[in-house]
Order: C-alpha cells, then structure tokens, then sequence
C-alpha cells in the first residue's frame, strides 16, 4: 500500500501542528506558575514561602506544585 505525496504531506502538517500546540501548552504552563511572569503569580509565591495566605489560590497551588 502506497503512501501518496499529499497525505504525506497532510500527516506532516498535522505532526508539525500537534507538536507547536504541545510546545504551546508548555510554555503557558511554565509562564504561569506562581512566581513567573506576572505579579498575581509572585504574589501567590510569596504567600506560599511565607505561609501567610489571603485566599484559596495559594494552598491550591501549593498542592499543586507538590504532585509529582
């Protein structure tokens, strides 16, 4: 069974685009975490370092950053 060039090609799109939306997600992820990025975030790292918590999102990420 013979692979034609156009769904070589349409394969290759999709592989390409799977990956970019990966690589996507990843860097979303890493640039929200508290403590990068934006203010709220350094915020809620401090409230975790200093265990001094204002509302619900720092436990929360606590927790979260603590699963393997």
């Amino acid at each position: 069974m013979a692979v034609s060039p156009a769904q070589n090609s349409e394969s290759r799109q999709g592989l390409l685009f799977t990956c970019l939306a990966f690589i996507g997600v990843v860097f979303n992820l890493r640039a929200t975490l508290p403590g990068y990025l934006y203010s709220d975030s350094k915020l809620i790292l401090e409230e975790i370092q200093t265990h001094r918590y204002s509302d619900w999102h720092s436990p929360f990420y606590r927790w979260f950053q603590s699963l393997p």
